[in-house]
């Protein structure tokens, strides 16, 4: 069955927040890291920070890590 348009055997979809990633403009993303990285540095004002914010912060900072290590492999595969 061909119909002349390019269909993906398998693709994979990524959300973010419940939503496919691929519909976030550029804007939306700077924000939503500029919203966690605000949270982060309010959380980080805590002088004594229990082990439950250290995790926290942690798993926030590993999100992060995680959202830019995929925007900069998207832009790396367009850019190829």
């Amino acid at each position: 069955m061909s119909t002349g348009q390019s269909v993906k055997f398998l693709e994979t979809k990524t959300f973010l927040e419940g939503r496919d990633i691929d519909t976030y403009s550029p804007d939306e993303m700077y924000s939503l890291i500029a919203r966690q990285e605000a949270k982060v540095a309010k959380l980080n004002a805590i002088t004594h920070k229990p082990e439950s914010l250290k995790k926290e912060m942690a798993v926030i900072d590993s999100q992060l890590i995680q959202l830019i290590v995929y925007l900069d492999a998207k832009e790396q595969a367009v850019s190829t």
